[in-house]
């Protein structure tokens, strides 16, 4: 395992509405510096509320270890800087527009009963190929920081995730690509990796609701080996961080599943509705809360959730709360995990973590245990005298988008890393 010994490595000071980054004291011991490369996902870059923007990549996880690793004179983070004003994030409702701005709190936002609200509110567009988030103005050939929101370890290998975005390719690869991400991240010449791999091939299944295919443990490992064995080799140089459960994130618990109260009558007119009209005799109804009812376009099938199904944060809200979505019309699943899903999601997240210990035992590099930590997290954390937790909004460590942390939370993060390192 590789010795470094880092102190105190990012401090936080909570009261503004950003974090201020106090630069750390270090001194590192066996870890070679010059030339760090960072790999992964979305987790990695600064993306927050919805998007990836400059100020978020500037206090990403790569950013803040990067400053760490400068301090005892380590090279410095090349990223790819996206100048676009307020954000550029992928869509999840690519029919109103395939991009979007960063979320932002709103306090004068009415629901489709005129309520008004505190609400996440984004500004939805299509992509324009010419737009400057499409092209890359830096020199890449200095670049360092491969850390790609929504880049799965397949995708890592393939040339095609380069491709425009609206040709299939990645938007934040395409702007930097020459071969393929990991070719990329080989040819800087590391003296050191920083790897986040496996997030992606998770939580995109997750995210939209069971569709698709995850891939397979095998095909994991053998994606980690080659990542590891190309950046990583014999050396000893790195560090790698693993999966957190997906039921810590809002954007899979915010809404209950049983949810949909309702009065006496309203529960006899739904049984109604479904056991006589539909044909549905599993779907149940009484006063007070129900599982919300489910469509699986696929099967033709409706269904009810139960405990431990989930929706995801991108479910139409105006169409449940004043449409019927839910009641009298069952939730597309596309925004709904159930429990087949729910199990599948669990034991490939075990599985992976084990793929994950293994290689970095046997590539002897440093893991970060991010299963446990976000588990802390969700108890809740003191840091500088503030509560920090994983609840939606008030939590202070995931952003408005219900899944990527804050720039808060990006500084625990990185504090983790560092701490696995010095092992």
């Amino acid at each position: 395992m590789l010795k470094t010994v880092v102190f105190i490595v990012v401090t936080v000071f909570l009261l503004g509405c950003k974090p201020s980054i106090k630069p750390p004291t270090l001194r590192a011991n066996l870890a070679t510096l010059d030339k760090v490369v960072y790999l992964g996902d979305s987790y990695l870059s600064g993306y927050q509320d919805a998007a990836l923007s400059e100020d978020g990549q500037l206090h990403s996880v790569a950013a803040l270890l990067s400053r760490s690793f400068e301090s005892v004179g380590g090279g410095a983070n090349v990223q790819p800087i996206l100048p676009f004003a307020n954000g550029v994030g992928i869509n999840s409702k690519p029919w109103n527009g395939e991009l979007n701005t960063q979320s932002v709190l709103n306090n004068n936002i009415a629901d489709c009963t005129g309520e008004l609200g505190l609400k996440p509110v984004k500004v939805e567009f299509a992509y324009d190929g010419s737009a400057n988030y499409a092209a890359y103005v830096g020199a890449d050939s200095e670049i360092t920081d491969f850390s790609i929101p929504f880049a799965s370890t397949d995708e890592f290998f393939l040339s095609s995730t380069g491709d425009e975005f609206s040709a299939g390719g990645n938007l934040y690869y395409h702007r930097i690509a020459k071969t393929t991400i990991l070719e990329d991240a080989k040819n800087t010449d590391p003296t050191f990796a920083v790897i986040w791999a496996g997030m992606e091939d998770v939580f995109r299944y997750c995210r939209n609701g069971g569709k698709g295919t995850l891939i397979s443990v095998a095909q994991f490992e053998a994606n980690l080996d080659s990542i590891l064995s190309v950046l990583v080799g014999s050396n000893g140089q790195g560090v790698i961080a693993n999966i957190p459960d997906f039921t810590l994130f809002p954007y899979y618990t915010l809404i209950p599943h049983n949810g949909l109260g309702i009065s006496l009558a309203k529960a006899d007119s739904l049984n109604d509705l479904y056991h006589l009209g539909g044909g549905n005799p599993h779907i149940n109804f009484i006063e007070g809360d129900n599982g919300f009812t489910t469509y699986d376009d696929n099967l033709m099938q409706a269904d009810q959730l139960g405990e431990g199904e989930y929706i995801t944060l991108s479910v139409p809200l105006d169409s449940m709360k004043c449409f019927l979505m839910g009641s009298v019309f069952g939730i597309p699943d596309k925004y709904v995990l159930d429990s087949t899903e729910v199990s599948l999601i669990e034991q490939t997240i075990e599985r992976f973590n084990a793929v994950i210990l293994e290689k970095a035992a046997a590539y002897n590099i440093a893991l970060v245990d991010m299963s446990s930590y976000f588990k802390a997290i969700e108890s809740g954390v003191k840091w500088n005298g503030v509560d920090l937790n994983t609840e939606f909004v008030s939590g202070g460590f995931l952003s408005l988008d219900g899944f990527h942390p804050t720039q808060k939370g990006n500084a625990l993060i990185t504090n983790q890393f560092i701490k696995s390192i010095n092992i």
